[in-house]
């Protein structure tokens, strides 16, 4: 089976929709629980709080989301249920947005939504991912929300492993994960027989957010990621094939354009005569003697991807990732489809 950029058609899963952008009020409902709305929750709090007395959590930035793990494991005082009310608040601001997606055609009968992204990996994250789906249930929803299993710096380059046709997945190959505050690169080491994860054996990480960066600048840079990779896979006597999957925000057309969706990215990616897996082939030219070929997609659905194995007892199922902004798409299993 032949896979092309941003397709809709996997093995075993359909992708029904993906990079949908739901509007409220003149902006997006996904910005309501993007991982800056947490700290906007937590900074209103802290502003109420100093109105009456000291700011309860002191010097602590409502960023350090460490420290806010620990103050979250002290109810009792009065910095842990502050950071516990800004749980609550974002917890309830995302199980709305959920309802949103619920609503939707495309997502209808949803029995699972797995949630990527950066907040999953604090305490915090998965305590407000873990109440939001008790608010869910609580209001008649069955679906189940669950942080994903993966880490969040591995899960799209693991999900990229679903772009390779299924007689190809004998062999490491590279992947990359751009986001809108960071670009990771690792070599993806293929499943062992009857498992469809594999693993990440090591990986570049890059944290462009800060930096006064461009698109060309970028792509550059994420080019040496690559090759520093591929230089460190010959010195290990690791083979790669010459593949490159890449998860990149936005709608993904056939020819590996971005349609849209691009607007927490710098520069422009989505002029047409740019084309970001064209530039990468080029840059890399070949591994291990062969061309190199490169397939792109939406890094959510690749964050969805790397879940398919947890995915064997439901038919219908949604990721959605935190991020700079917020990721999103909706899975039914090919059995499922085929037999609306």
């Amino acid at each position: 089976m032949s896979i092309r950029h941003g397709t809709r058609h996997f093995p075993d899963n359909r992708l029904d929709a993906y990079n949908l952008k739901l509007e409220q009020n003149g902006g997006f409902v996904g910005d309501r629980v993007r991982s800056k709305a947490f700290t906007l929750i937590l900074d209103g709090l802290r502003e109420e709080a100093r109105r009456s007395g000291p700011d309860p959590l002191g010097d602590t930035a409502s960023e350090d989301r460490p420290s806010l793990d620990d103050l979250l494991e002290r109810p009792g005082s009065e910095a842990g249920a502050v950071v516990a009310r800004a749980v609550d608040l974002y917890a309830a601001a995302f199980a709305d947005v959920v309802r949103r997606f619920l609503a939707e055609d495309e997502w209808r009968g949803t029995e699972r939504v797995v949630v990527g992204g950066g907040l999953r990996e604090s305490r915090l994250g998965k305590e407000a991912i873990r109440r939001a789906g008790a608010l869910l249930r609580a209001g008649g929803h069955t679906v189940e929300v669950l942080p994903i299993r993966a880490d969040p710096d591995e899960a799209a380059l693991l999900g990229a492993l679903h772009l390779l046709p299924l007689g190809e997945r004998d062999r490491a190959f590279l992947a990359v994960d751009i986001g809108g505050g960071n670009i990771r690169a690792g070599v993806v080491v293929p499943p062992e027989v009857g498992d469809l994860e594999g693993r990440v054996l090591f990986r570049e990480h890059w944290r462009h957010r800060k930096e006064p960066v461009g698109r060309d600048d970028m792509v550059g840079r994420m080019v040496g990621m690559l090759s520093a990779l591929v230089e460190r896979a010959e010195a290990d006597g690791l083979a790669l094939a010459p593949f490159v999957g890449i998860g990149c925000p936005g709608e993904i057309q056939a020819d590996g354009a971005i349609a849209s969706g691009t607007q927490n990215l710098p520069g422009h990616w989505q002029e047409p005569d740019f084309n970001l897996p064209t530039r990468v082939a080029k840059s890399l030219g070949r591994i291990g003697g062969e061309p190199v070929s490169v397939l792109l997609h939406n890094d959510a659905v690749l964050q969805g991807l790397s879940e398919l194995t947890r995915m064997r007892d439901v038919s219908r199922w949604g990721v959605l990732t935190i991020g700079t902004g917020l990721g999103n798409a909706r899975f039914t299993s090919t059995e499922a489809w085929a037999s609306v």
